[in-house]
């Protein structure tokens, strides 16, 4: 406390952000202010405190700043800080990945793409969106009223007309067979006039579809009169599309605002009385229009309503492309002038740019109305609309707590379940399932998928290359044994019966025969030892203490150097060195050394690891439960053969009845999962995504481009 008191002395009274940090220096909460000093004084003061605040001063050990030249500059800093770091104690919009925004590319002939990111690149940007099923139906119909294309083909304007510069897919392609694009590859349209179909498309996304759909009058009731009834009746449903694209609108407006409407329902704690989850619904009003409706949770981070308020808008804001003319929110929040300034700021820096702003915005500024007002309305139009923002988000709220029990039910429950049937008393944490690919004996490929609490952990996943089977041999049994040797290497040895010593010197003198290699003063002799013979042995040679050379001398048992390597890690600090096999330096998270000292300049493929490096997050993983893909034969096979670490179970699930064997003092035990159970649906899932997994290694190895390649596939 002592060091918190010293550094609140040293407080300046300028505008900036701070951070409150925990002992092991994780940042715990970061905070903005218009003084520093006051700011971060206040919370130390002898007066009553939030529940959220006293646990925040009981875990914070250290206090840090960033002095900023005004209030908008820490607003803006301390936006960003929080989506980079994520403190516990800050409420957290969900990642800004699962987001989507439509881009309008800077091209001679735009295309409409779908991103996660907006980016300086002179492109038009619509969202952040929240439902990707409906982007994705925006575009389909985008193709079909506009005519814009999706490719990626570099398209250049030249002499009135058309090159493509960059031929990165066969052209023409089927949307312009099916009329689902203008063609510009082919010269069909000119440029003016895609344009001006980009133009109605930016008006669509914007939700100003009253000039389009004038425009299209016009040109249908010109088309009639000069009896073109083909192209009229092609206008008409373009008309009938777009309207019956917005006819989900539930409010209008008589003033034609632009406005964003936020709507909040709170999920409180089961004690304290705070909030766990906030969320929120928030419905885009543009030409008095509602176009949009979008859904987000936050976490709360245990904060306070208001607190909660003023994180989604910074949070919101700082990632989306669009700026409205009125902020309608459900209860008064602090600071609403710098809000409302550094919201301004960014609709400026947007509207310079021009691009990612709506018309309807730029018609506002336009005309003298550039600031973006925060309003807290308690009766009248405006307070209707934050009553059906605030419906919405309690319907939200609903339908995902739903949808988290109806997942928990297939996750947690079905692997409490599947525990429950196999006799596991300890919670299924970790799940791991194997298969075998091949092709004919060829590309023998396996597999290794990872379950945690009953969903899939993509990152775990890994992938084995059969090195022990003869090219054409087929024998799943015996591949399955040697990946899970393999893979259960990292947690206990295979080969427990060697034991690495220190060479004494009888020792030393049979190994330096053997290897024929003199030992110099800076080198300590490892023995390999089997029943007290010497079966391989290894040198680790210290140039200075922060370096040390890795030399294997011999082996006599398979697999050894592994476990040398293994030891050498284990008592060496600093920096280790060898150089060798590319399959065991990744495997021990070593990397290919770019500073080569001078005693290593004569060799090549050298790799070093410093002592902090860890080895892969995956392998070094316990698992609780282990199936394989097979039955009886399988599981036999890789019991014998394999050593587990204590409280693994291992089982085989046989495809043919869905029949799980486990081995019980020495005999067969037949478990079968009940018909229509959650433990049965996500056993079938495991299988099938070990499957999965290991076809799609053996697919590239039968690839004579990724066999060249190998050395970069798999372990």
């Amino acid at each position: 406390m002592n060091k918190i008191k010293n550094l609140l002395r040293k407080l300046p009274t300028s505008p900036g952000i701070y951070q409150f940090l925990d002992s092991a220096g994780e940042i715990l909460y970061i905070g903005k202010a218009k003084n520093l000093k006051n700011r971060v004084k206040s919370y130390f003061q002898k007066i009553p405190k939030t529940p959220k605040i006293e646990r925040l001063l009981e875990k914070t050990e250290d206090l840090k700043w960033l002095e900023t030249n005004s209030e908008v500059e820490a607003l803006t800093l301390e936006a960003n800080l929080v989506k980079e770091f994520q403190p516990k104690f800050n409420a957290l919009l969900r990642d800004d990945k699962h987001f989507l925004y439509f881009k309008i590319t800077n091209e001679d002939f735009p295309r409409i793409l779908t991103v996660r990111k907006i980016e300086k690149d002179g492109a038009k940007y619509f969202g952040p969106k929240t439902d990707s099923k409906a982007v994705r139906a925006a575009v389909k119909l985008i193709q079909k009223l506009f005519k814009i294309r999706i490719c990626n083909l570099g398209i250049l304007a030249k002499n009135g007309g058309a090159e493509v510069a960059k031929k990165t897919v066969k052209y023409p392609c089927i949307y312009s067979h099916i009329n689902l694009c203008a063609a510009p590859c082919l010269g069909k349209v000119s440029r003016e006039n895609y344009a001006k179909e980009v133009s109605e498309t930016v008006d669509f996304l914007a939700g100003d579809t009253s000039k389009i759909i004038q425009k299209l009058r016009e040109k249908m009731q010109q088309a009639a009169s000069e009896k073109k009834f083909e192209l009229a009746s092609q206008l008409r449903d373009k008309i009938l599309a777009i309207e019956n694209s917005f006819a989900r609108q539930l409010a209008s407006a008589p003033d034609l605002a632009s406005r964003d409407v936020v709507g909040v329902k709170l999920t409180p704690q089961i004690s304290g009385g705070l909030t766990s989850k906030a969320y929120f619904a928030l419905l885009s009003i543009r030409n008095g229009k509602l176009i949009d409706a979008k859904n987000f949770v936050m976490k709360s981070g245990e904060s306070e309503f208001p607190e909660i308020l003023a994180s989604f808008l910074t949070q919101y804001f700082s990632i989306s492309s669009d700026f409205p003319a009125e902020i309608l929110l459900p209860e008064k929040i602090e600071n609403v002038e710098i809000l409302e300034k550094w919201l301004n700021e960014k609709t400026s820096k947007k509207m310079e740019s021009s691009s990612s702003v709506s018309d309807t915005l730029r018609g506002s500024a336009s005309a003298g109305r550039r600031w973006v007002k925060i309003l807290f309305p308690q009766r009248g139009d405006k307070s209707g609309l934050l009553r059906l923002a605030e419906k919405n988000a309690a319907a939200f709220a609903v339908q995902a707590k739903a949808k988290f029990e109806n997942a928990t039910e297939r996750t947690i429950g079905a692997a409490a379940e599947l525990a429950r049937n196999l006799g596991i008393k300890k919670e299924l944490k970790r799940i791991e399932a194997y298969d075998i690919s091949h092709f004919a004996g060829d590309a023998t490929a396996g597999s290794m998928v990872v379950f945690e609490r009953g969903e899939p952990k993509n990152s775990d996943y890994r992938h084995f290359k059969v090195r022990s089977l003869a090219r054409g041999k087929v024998d799943d049994c015996k591949s399955l044994a040697e990946i899970l040797a393999r893979r259960m290497e990292y947690l206990i040895p295979q080969n427990s019966e060697i034991r690495i010593r220190k060479a004494t010197g009888k020792q030393l003198l049979e190994i330096e025969e053997f290897s024929k290699i003199k030992k110099k003063r800076n080198t300590e002799c490892f023995v390999a030892l089997a029943e007290k013979k010497i079966v391989g042995g290894f040198d680790l040679i210290s140039h200075d203490k922060k370096h040390v050379e890795f030399i294997p001398l011999f082996s006599r048992e398979r697999n050894l150097e592994e476990i040398f390597l293994k030891s050498a890690l284990q008592k060496t600090s600093g920096k280790l060195y060898f150089s060798g096999n590319p399959t065991l330096a990744e495997k021990f998270s070593f990397r290919e050394a770019r500073k080569i000292p001078d005693f290593l300049k004569s060799k090549k493929n050298i790799w070093v690891r410093e002592k902090k490096s860890e080895m892969d997050s995956s392998f070094s993983a316990k698992p609780n439960l282990v199936i394989l893909d097979g039955g009886k034969g399988q599981l036999a096979t890789v019991s014998k053969n394999v050593k587990f670490p204590k409280g693994v179970e291992v089982v085989g699930l046989a495809k043919r009845e869905e029949e799980i064997f486990k081995i019980v003092d020495g005999k067969f035990e037949q478990i079968l999962l009940p018909a229509n159970s959650q433990a049965l649906f996500l056993v079938q899932r495991i299988r099938d995504e070990a499957h999965r997994f290991a076809n799609s290694l053996r697919e590239k190895l039968q690839d004579p481009v990724s066999l060249a390649k190998k050395g970069k596939i798999g372990r």
